[in-house]
């Protein structure tokens, strides 16, 4: 693991640092939160992000996506990642925005804690920044918060979001003026009950797999009701013939809406990248699945929603 030795330069996060949130009574689960904090340095080198969270977090320096996390500790033994972002920062103004997620609903895979979320910015072993109440933070426009339909109880809630609410608010010289500011929780180290540890393991390695448009066409007769995964599998698939399996394409206009199937050839675990051109009205539903030997995918298996 070539974090090892980059692991051994970062400290713990101080006791000063603090557990953050923005408590909001509308929102008790599955709230979507953003957080940004500025400041200026002379010089970035050895430059470690220490950071946690219940549940999640999306970190982007600049402007630039860096690093996202899903937590699955106990809410008693908390851990933290130490992230390399010697690479990220500029000798000036910087911007260190996160998206904080906390889901609040006991599944198989999580059991529900308190929302927080804490970090710190250290360069050459020294603090730079803490996560505290200098920090400006608000619940997000893009992401839906509250109700939202569950995939399964063992794997947790669905997830919606707006892209066209998005208004830049992870650049250098956006203004947060109107923000609120942050609440502080309690010291890294004295949260009622949580222990905060280095996290122990190698995190996963990323490489790309493309994956193969196998059939495109027009929907129809989609279920004007139920979750997406209700109309995905409820609609009628026109199927257009496809040549030569081209990865790009025009998506054809249709009231109903049209549908696209890729597959990836194996079993894979990871994040979809999907570039696109639409209009600020377009809503897609995203189903995945084992299963698309018959032409389409399981999004709904009984009250499991997998879309």
């Amino acid at each position: 693991d070539t974090r090892d030795g980059f692991n051994a330069l970062t400290g713990s996060i101080d006791k000063d640092t603090q557990w953050i949130w923005l408590p909001d009574e509308n929102f008790s689960t599955n709230h979507w939160v953003e957080f940004r904090q500025t400041l200026q340095i002379d010089r970035a080198e050895n430059a470690a992000f220490l950071i946690a969270a219940d549940t999640a977090y999306q970190l982007w320096i600049n402007g630039q996506l860096v690093d996202d996390a899903c937590f699955s500790d106990f809410p008693e033994d908390r851990f933290y990642n130490a992230i390399d972002v010697s690479a990220c920062l500029q000798a000036g103004k910087n911007c260190i925005a996160v998206l904080g997620y906390y889901q609040g609903v006991n599944t198989s895979r999580y059991v529900a804690g308190q929302p927080g979320l804490v970090f710190e910015l250290q360069c050459d072993g020294k603090r730079m920044l803490k996560s505290d109440s200098t920090c400006k933070a608000r619940t997000s426009l893009g992401y839906v918060s509250g109700d939202v339909p569950l995939v399964t109880d063992q794997l947790g809630l669905t997830i919606e979001y707006d892209a066209a609410q998005d208004d830049d608010w992870k650049s250098i010289d956006y203004d947060d003026s109107h923000w609120a500011i942050a609440e502080e929780l309690a010291s890294a180290c004295d949260l009622p009950g949580c222990t905060l540890a280095p996290y122990p393991l190698k995190r996963f390695d990323r490489s790309f797999a493309e994956g193969t448009l196998i059939k495109h066409g027009r929907l129809a007769d989609v279920p004007q009701s139920g979750t997406a995964a209700d109309q995905v599998s409820g609609a009628v698939l026109q199927e257009t013939e496809i040549l030569n399996r081209p990865q790009d394409l025009d998506v054809p206009a249709s009231a109903a809406g049209s549908f696209l199937l890729f597959d990836l050839g194996r079993e894979t675990c990871g994040y979809l990248l999907i570039e696109l051109d639409a209009d600020d009205t377009t809503v897609i539903d995203i189903a995945h699945g084992q299963h698309i030997l018959d032409g389409r995918v399981r999004a709904k298996i009984h009250s499991r929603n997998f879309a």
